[in-house]
């Protein structure tokens, strides 16, 4: 998946700067925090109502940048995920008519699906969280060493917790993820037959109506001749 990241390296470094400017402003809010409640402790009315108005407009900041950080995400996930697709695509196209048709079409289906999708939660979303911790641990530890540097050692723990303990069931869930998409395609395969099977016994129906009414119509009409000939006589 590094190809795909690499290849859309724009985009991605567009969504990790946002991330960082987005970590720092709300990392900051602790130092305004600290200030906004001294003004308060000395009941200084000026201090305290310009800390409060640095407050009100960092969570402006920081909910204009989170908000522009999902549009930019979400635009660097659909180019990668359109370009896995059309790589999927052209591999489909090399392979002759026998190994295309080895496979079922449902699996080849689940394919542009809950592949993509389990591309998409454990390749890209898993980057962009990696990508979103790192800024955060960062700039929280910057706002630990202006405040007190003994704190620091404990916050690297802390961050080395929280970057790698997601790692140890990561083979649960590629393994999960496989069961699911192999249930997926055994499931469309499934409801094709089950398609297939409606489809031929619609066609059936229509038959019997129709030679339900061919028998119908036949009755009338040796009943129409029965009576003229009981007329004729």
């Amino acid at each position: 998946m590094s190809y795909y990241l690499k290849k859309f390296w724009g985009a991605n470094l567009t969504v990790i700067a946002i991330q960082i400017c987005m970590y720092a402003t709300q990392a900051s809010f602790t130092l305004i925090t600290v200030r906004f409640t001294q003004a308060i402790l000395d009941l200084d009315l000026q201090s305290f109502l310009f800390w409060l108005g640095m407050l009100f407009a960092g969570w402006c900041v920081y909910l204009i940048l989170d908000f522009f950080m999902r549009i930019f995400k979400g635009r660097a996930i659909r180019k990668m995920n359109n370009a896995v697709r059309r790589d999927m695509a052209a591999t489909l196209l090399k392979k002759d008519y026998q190994t295309y048709h080895a496979q079922d079409n449902g699996e080849y289906l689940s394919w542009f699906t809950t592949g993509i999708n389990e591309i998409e939660n454990n390749a890209w979303e898993a980057f962009f969280m990696f990508t979103s911790y790192t800024a955060q641990v960062i700039a929280n530890m910057v706002v630990l060493l202006s405040l007190q540097w003994s704190l620091f050692p404990l916050s690297l723990v802390s961050a080395a917790l929280m970057l790698f303990a997601p790692k140890l069931f990561e083979k649960k869930l590629e393994h999960l993820g496989q069961m699911c998409a192999q249930g997926q395609a055994a499931a469309v395969s499934v409801l094709k037959e089950i398609r297939q099977i409606m489809k031929s016994n619609k066609w059936t129906d229509e038959w019997k109506t129709r030679y339900q009414a061919f028998l119908e119509e036949h009755r009338r009409k040796k009943l129409l001749l029965r009576l003229l000939e009981g007329f004729k006589a």
